[in-house]
């Protein structure tokens, strides 16, 4: 075993456990959160096949446009199910839409090897804008928030997508001020860790599904504004 690449295995593996949680609750679910479950599924079997992959020596770039395909779809679904304002539905869907065209694109002009690393970034502030307003929506108009299943979901993708934008902004000046020896150290050590910890925050919303199904027609819409 390479106890060097020992936290990214586990950080890959740990997305098996919301999954169980949230199958385990699978009738608690509301339908947004059995969708967004289901997405959350492929992206952890695509994360565990990367590492089987890896281990039997096998080129695994392809994960990469694999779980950018299923998070735009999920986030296409999850943020279109939030919103029931035409206009920003269809918004939401064009975005979306064009994304994943766009990697197809990608794929069909540049090899595998080649993905374009920067289509997450748009994914990643995409899903940070959009995750920051419901949280705000939520948090604005609900009592007793803390226990909502759909705050923590949410709470879970605005982190992870805080965290990423953060990353690629900071990847680039330790690569010029300082040696690869820190990139290695957030390649190897943060990110995982972090990865665990918001997967943990995911465990916890679908575990709390378990005592009451969150309705989202009660957030205020935003066009009402309420």
């Amino acid at each position: 075993m390479d106890f060097k690449y020992l936290l990214i295995d586990l950080s890959n593996y740990i997305g098996a456990v919301p999954c169980m949680i949230g199958i385990y609750c699978w009738n608690n679910l509301t339908s947004l959160m059995k969708g967004y479950l289901i997405g959350v599924i492929i992206n952890a079997c695509i994360g565990i096949l990367s590492i089987i992959s890896a281990k039997l020596e096998i080129n695994n770039h392809f994960v990469f446009p694999l779980l950018a395909i299923n998070t735009g779809i999920l986030y296409c679904f999850m943020f279109w199910h939030l919103s029931e304002n035409k206009i920003i539905r269809y918004s939401i869907t064009v975005f979306y839409l064009f994304f994943i065209l766009y990697i197809f694109y990608d794929l069909i002009t540049n090899n595998i090897k080649y993905f374009n690393f920067q289509l997450f970034t748009l994914i990643d502030i995409s899903s940070l804008i959009l995750s920051a307003i419901w949280l705000n929506k939520i948090i604005s108009s609900q009592f007793n928030i803390t226990k909502k299943p759909l705050l923590w979901l949410l709470f879970s993708i605005f982190s992870g997508a805080l965290y990423d934008v953060l990353l690629t902004q900071l990847s680039g000046k330790m690569a010029l001020y300082f040696t690869n020896k820190w990139q290695d150290i957030f390649a190897l050590n943060i990110s995982p860790i972090f990865q665990i910890i918001k997967m943990s925050i995911l465990a916890y919303a679908f575990y709390l599904a378990r005592h009451q199904k969150f309705n989202s027609n009660k957030i205020p819409d935003l066009e009402q504004g309420r």
